[in-house]
């Protein structure tokens, strides 16, 4: 467990070396605000606010994303484009990535329903678009608790027919990724590892395939109660987005690490984990990770009667969890704040 303390620490040390990425970036950024400054017409500030949505999603600075899309949706309006425009939907795609990525599932449903509807008749890769909005539709159902089963499993078919049509693996991962998610609602844990496995075995899968798969076994352990088999799961799943400098789901993995580490009665180490991965989803604006590190903090803090560091934390995440949708946690924070 020390060991994967130590890993704990990386997270700020990934930011630093990915300094030079950012730099990079970020002078990408000034060179296509320049570029939009000299253009005159509208269809030059929708292009370059566009590689500026794509570098802050690339970033994992997602706060800043979700304004350029906001501003190149408006900039995409005022020329009269809607869904029926392939670079209307490539950027509407882009922009459902960054509300997932905040954990805004409302909202990301809200942004792939049209996509999922325009585009039936679109036929080779680009009928992709569909596949993946139909898939971030059931996705968004999931996350948030609408267990209206047969419409997930309809739009997950649907989606996957696509991709084996368009040899598509990595979507057809995605959709292994989902019905994995729904398996679990249901405590059905053999069908939800057997998929796990499955996947992780091929070769060539991408790095967030692979920590979805790894987080999932862990969640899986937890659930199951063998908090050992759980931890080990949790360090693979930091020592391969480490590997890939995924920040986010790195950051994921210490909040579960320090959940282990609170099942073992290490208050403190838990406290490390949450505190740095609440520190970086706060960087990042992801809502749910925000809050649900507030949460287990707050508890403790709470439960050690530390009257100075309990500082209506649990407020703060309900706020968040209303943002995310998610009923339950917000009801387990309505708990806690009239028993206090």
């Amino acid at each position: 467990m020390s060991r994967a303390k130590e890993h704990g620490e990386t997270v700020l040390q990934l930011a630093i070396a990915a300094q030079d990425i950012r730099v990079q970036a970020l002078a990408m950024l000034k060179e296509t605000r320049n570029l939009s400054r000299e253009g005159s017409d509208v269809l030059n500030k929708i292009m370059s606010t566009r590689q500026e949505l794509y570098y802050l999603l690339a970033l994992g600075d997602y706060g800043r994303a979700a304004v350029a899309g906001d501003q190149v949706v408006v900039l995409l309006h005022a020329l009269g484009l809607d869904s029926s425009s392939f670079l209307y939907r490539g950027v509407i795609t882009l922009l459902g990535e960054v509300c997932f990525a905040r954990t805004e599932y409302e909202a990301a449903r809200k942004i792939n329903e049209p996509l999922a509807t325009s585009s039936q008749n679109l036929k080779g890769s680009v009928s992709n678009v569909v596949g993946y909005a139909l898939h971030n539709l059931a996705l968004a159902d999931i996350y948030m608790g609408a267990y209206d089963v047969t419409g997930i499993l309809e739009n997950l078919g649907a989606t996957r027919s696509i991709f084996v049509d368009t040899s598509d693996d990595y979507g057809i991962d995605q959709c292994n990724i989902a019905r994995m998610e729904l398996h679990m609602i249901h405590g059905e844990y053999k069908n939800a590892k057997a998929i796990s496995f499955a996947t992780v075995a091929l070769p060539g899968k991408s790095g967030d395939i692979l920590a979805s798969c790894f987080e999932r076994l862990g969640d899986i352990a937890c659930a199951e109660q063998d908090f050992t088999v759980a931890f080990r799961y949790y360090v693979v799943l930091l020592a391969v987005t480490q590997k890939y400098e995924d920040m986010r789901e790195t950051t994921m993995a210490l909040r579960h690490l320090g959940n282990i580490f609170l099942v073992q009665g290490d208050e403190d180490a838990a406290l490390d984990m949450w505190n740095g991965a609440l520190e970086a989803f706060t960087w990042m604006d992801i809502h749910r990770g925000r809050a649900e590190c507030m949460l287990r903090i707050e508890d403790v803090h709470v439960q050690r009667r530390d009257v100075v560091s309990a500082n209506g934390l649990w407020t703060s995440a309900r706020e968040l969890f209303k943002r995310c949708s998610q009923a339950n946690q917000i009801q387990a924070c309505d708990k806690r704040l009239l028993g206090s």
